[in-house]
């Protein structure tokens, strides 16, 4: 890739990605949205319609075996906002399920988040558990409703300006920081992280490395490949030449593009 940032609408023709969240002003009222130096614009519009859907569809790997999928969806608005969404189900083999809902909603121009929930949903033989988290922004404060079982909090956290929600088992929340990254300067790069769960925010880097052939669900993907590090965590992130990501490998699991597909709504 010559450029390392991810221009949201431009972008959009080539990039496919993540339950509810915010829904946005509505009818004939004003949009709030965050540039990256934090100063605010507004834009009115008469109504939120949606512009463009990109659709795929990952297949999860586990030594080398598939044990599930992530489902991800992308809508763009013509409030300035997008919306990803996803749908993740994994199966162990020793018999453990994982079930993931989650949605972000982000400003197009910034991708600062303006929204988010995730719920997990995680069962073996008799034994299930349910924990979800919902964030709502307001400037640099985020409202939090987070349950496990029968227990809800609330709390509000003040977060840096450009903080990123990241859970390591969702794999689109990845376009965030590599939308932030800069692809001129290169080299190691850092960025704000909040777990949805725990709340904490860290540090996270994120480096371009090298351009690879890969093995992508069965053909070869020329492919840039990141090296993504948190909390003692790092893993591998191969995005194409169109900007997608294609693979993502955190050793323990391995998730690879295996379906893309994008709709234009309002005839582009």
């Amino acid at each position: 890739m010559s450029n390392g940032r991810f221009h949201s609408c431009r972008f959009a023709a080539r990039v496919m990605v993540t339950a509810s969240c915010l829904v946005l002003a509505g009818l004939s009222a004003p949009v709030l949205v965050t540039d990256a130096r934090s100063q605010t614009k507004m834009k009115r519009i008469e109504a939120r319609e949606l512009v463009r859907t990109i659709e795929s569809k990952f297949v999860v790997l586990q030594a080398g075996d598939e044990i599930g999928w992530e489902k991800v969806s992308r809508d763009e608005y013509n409030d300035n906002s997008i919306e990803f969404r996803s749908d993740i189900s994994l199966t162990f083999p020793h018999g453990a399920a994982i079930a993931i809902e989650s949605r972000l909603a982000l400003e197009e121009e910034s991708y600062f988040p303006l929204s988010f929930e995730i719920k997990k949903h995680m069962g073996q033989g008799d034994v299930e558990y349910t924990m979800g988290a919902r964030y709502e922004w307001f400037a640099n404060v985020a409202v939090v409703y987070k349950f496990t079982r029968d227990v809800t909090d609330t709390s509000r956290v003040v977060l840096p300006a450009g903080t990123a929600v990241v859970d390591m088992g969702v794999v689109h929340h990845l376009y965030v920081p590599l939308y932030w990254y800069d692809g001129e300067a290169g080299g190691v790069q850092s960025f704000n992280v909040v777990d949805p769960f725990t709340r904490k925010v860290s540090t996270a880097t994120l480096r371009r490395q090298t351009a690879e052939t890969i093995d992508v669900h069965g053909g070869q993907i020329e492919a840039d490949r990141y090296e993504f590090s948190r909390d003692k965590q790092t893993f591998k992130v191969f995005v194409d030449a169109d900007g997608r990501i294609v693979k993502v490998d955190q050793g323990f699991l391995v998730y690879e593009l295996a379906e893309w597909s994008q709709t234009a709504v309002q005839g582009e």
